[in-house]
């Protein structure tokens, strides 16, 4: 098994299509409000740092980093049916 991550533009469906089933989850699981996602042009503002990552060649999950402030960011790790956000202090 081979596991391959690299930053990403966001350009490919196939990434995109991730991010729109992601955020379909997220927005029919959670409660009104309470979605803390970005959608594509959120994810490609400038403080954001977006990776993929693959498996043999097939897409498996993605993630970003947002810079809040110096010294200080959000980690954001998703795959097709799954977010894991870790705070750094």
């Amino acid at each position: 098994m081979s596991i391959t991550v690299r930053q990403d533009d966001l350009s490919s469906t196939e990434v995109q299509s991730l991010i729109a089933e992601h955020l379909s989850g997220m927005q029919s699981n959670s409660a009104p409000g309470h979605v803390h996602a970005l959608a594509i042009e959120g994810l490609q503002s400038p403080n954001v740092t977006f990776w993929v990552a693959f498996i043999d060649g097939m897409l498996c999950g993605c993630g970003a980093l947002k810079e809040l402030r110096l010294r200080s960011g959000r980690r954001l790790l998703e795959g097709p049916r799954s977010m894991l956000i870790q705070q750094t202090a």
